[in-house]
C-alpha cells in the first residue's frame, strides 16, 4: 500500500496502487484523478492526431476501445460504451502511470456530433462524423486554445491477442545465475546486499539507472537505496534526472544550503513523476547528507532535460540586464511570443508558438549563444565566470527547447546537458 511514514494514506484495493503518488494519493483515489486530470489537461499540443480502433459496433458508431498517443508521446485508451437506452459512458487508461478506468466527465453522441470532456471538465473535444463513419474531425479545446484532432476507426473488431510463449531454459538460466538478490527496496536498510554492484560500477562516472514504470514506488525507493550507496560507499556526488534543468537549481539550492521548500522545488519541476513522496524522501536525506561536516564533498541535485523554455529565458534575462542591456532588450523581443505562454501550466511554452515563432526563438537563442562566447570577458568583468556559465546554460536550453520537437533531438540534448553537468563539477565527480 501507500504509505507516507508509518500511516497508510488508503487501503490496498487497487492493482494500481503501488504507484508513488504522495503527496497527490493512490491511481485509485478519487483525489489522484482529479490531479491526473488537471495534469493532462496541460500537456495537449496544438496539433493533436488520434489513431482509432473500435472493438465493437454500436449506435453511434463510437462505442469500443480507442487507443491514442498525443504528440508529447503519452498513451491513452478511450473506451466508449452505449447503454441500451442509448447513454454513452466512457473511461480514460494512462498506460504510461498505471491509471485505468478512469472516468471520463461525459460523452454526448446526437447524430453526426460527438462531444466528450475529461480532467474535470477542463478538457473538451467537439467533433462530427465525417461521411462515412470511418472518422471524427474535431477540436480539443483546452484553457479556451482549440487544437485541430481527427479520431480516425481503423478496425472494428479487436486485435487477436498473441499468446505468450515461455522464456527459453537458457535465458530463465542466465537470468538465475547472473540476478543480484536485493533484500529491500527501502533505503537506510545498509548495503550488504548491495556490495556486488561495487565491481559492476568499477570507475564508471556515470550510473544509469532506469524505470519499467514512470511513478512506480518501489523504483524510486531503490533509486533512493542505490544512491545511499553510491554517495556513501563510492564517492559519487551528483544526482541527476530527467528534468528541466534551470527548474533543478532551486533543488539543488535546497540541498546544498536548506534554502526554500524542497515540496514546492519539486513541484516547478513539471513532470508528476518526481513530485512524488519518494523522491522528497530523497532529497531530504541529500539535505541531511551536506549538512554533516564529515561530508566535505557535497551531493548535487541536477535535472538535464529542456522542455521547456520560461526559467531560462526569465534567467537569462537577468543576467542580460545587468551585463548588457541592449542584448537584453533584443532577446525579449526575439522571445516576446514564447513568454506570452509561460502561463500556461504543464505544457512546454513551444507547444503553443507557430513554427515559424519556434523558428524564429531558436535562431535568437543560438545566435545569443555565440555572442555569450564572443562577449564572455566583457561579461566575465560585470558578473563572475560562475554566473556567466549558468547564463550560458540557460540559452542553451531555449535553443534546445525550440529544437526538442525534432526526431531523436531530445534524446541528444539530454546527453550533452548531463556532460555540461560533469564538465562544471571537479574532477572525478
Amino acid at each position: 500500500m501507500i504509505s507516507e511514514g508509518n500511516q497508510p494514506l488508503f487501503p490496498k484495493d487497487n492493482k494500481a496502487d503501488r504507484l508513488s503518488t504522495a503527496p497527490i494519493a493512490r491511481v485509485g483515489d478519487a483525489r489522484y484523478r482529479e490531479a491526473t486530470m488537471k495534469r493532462l489537461a496541460c500537456i495537449f499540443t496544438p496539433v493533436v492526431w488520434l489513431c482509432a480502433a473500435a472493438s465493437a459496433q454500436a449506435p453511434g458508431g463510437i462505442s469500443g476501445e480507442w487507443n491514442a498517443r498525443i504528440a508529447s508521446s503519452v498513451d491513452f485508451i478511450f473506451r466508449f460504451t452505449v447503454a441500451p437506452d442509448g447513454r454513452v459512458q466512457g473511461t480514460l487508461d494512462i498506460p504510461v502511470s498505471g491509471a485505468e478506468n478512469v472516468p471520463l466527465d461525459s460523452v454526448t453522441v446526437t447524430g453526426q456530433d460527438v462531444r466528450f470532456r475529461f480532467g474535470g471538465q477542463l478538457v473538451e473535444f467537439q467533433g462530427k462524423f465525417e461521411p462515412g463513419g470511418e472518422a471524427i474531425a474535431g477540436s480539443l479545446i483546452r484553457a479556451g486554445h482549440p487544437a485541430p484532432m481527427c479520431l480516425t476507426l481503423v478496425t472494428r473488431t479487436p486485435a487477436p491477442r498473441v499468446a505468450r510463449k515461455p522464456a527459453p531454459k537458457e535465458v530463465v538460466d542466465w537470468f538465475r545465475s547472473a540476478a543480484i538478490p536485493l533484500k529491500t527496496t527501502e533505503p537506510g536498510h545498509g548495503f550488504e546486499d548491495l556490495r556486488p554492484f561495487r565491481e559492476l560500477i568499477g570507475n564508471a562516472r556515470i550510473v544509469s539507472m532506469g524505470e519499467a514504470t514512470h511513478g512506480t514506488r518501489e523504483f524510486f525507493q531503490l533509486k533512493h537505496r542505490l544512491l545511499e550507496f553510491l554517495v556513501t560507499e563510492m564517492g559519487f556526488t551528483v544526482f541527476a534526472l530527467e528534468a528541466n534543468w534551470p527548474e533543478s537549481l532551486a533543488v539543488n539550492r535546497y540541498v546544498l544550503t536548506g534554502e526554500g521548500d524542497p515540496v514546492e522545488a519539486l513541484n516547478g519541476l513539471h513532470f508528476w513523476t518526481v513530485n512524488s513522496q519518494e523522491v522528497l524522501d530523497m532529497v531530504r536525506w541529500m539535505r541531511a547528507y551536506n549538512q554533516d561536516p564529515v561530508h566535505t564533498r557535497k551531493v548535487k541535485f541536477y535535472g538535464f532535460d529542456a522542455q521547456f523554455a520560461s526559467a531560462a529565458v526569465h534567467n537569462v534575462m537577468a543576467f542580460l540586464g545587468r551585463t548588457d542591456p541592449a542584448a537584453a532588450k533584443e532577446f525579449a523581443r526575439a522571445t516576446e511570443a514564447l513568454t506570452a505562454q509561460a502561463g500556461v501550466p504543464g505544457a512546454p511554452e513551444f507547444d503553443f508558438v507557430s513554427a515559424e515563432q519556434r523558428h524564429q526563438i531558436g535562431a535568437a537563442a543560438e545566435e545569443l549563444v555565440r555572442s555569450f562566447d564572443a562577449k564572455r570577458a566583457q561579461y566575465e568583468a560585470r558578473s563572475s565566470e560562475a554566473e556567466w556559465k549558468l547564463a550560458r546554460q540557460n540559452a542553451v536550453i531555449v535553443q534546445q527547447a525550440a529544437k526538442a520537437n525534432e526526431a531523436g533531438a531530445r534524446d541528444r540534448f539530454m546527453a550533452e546537458n548531463v556532460k555540461w553537468i560533469l564538465d562544471q563539477e571537479e574532477p572525478g565527480a
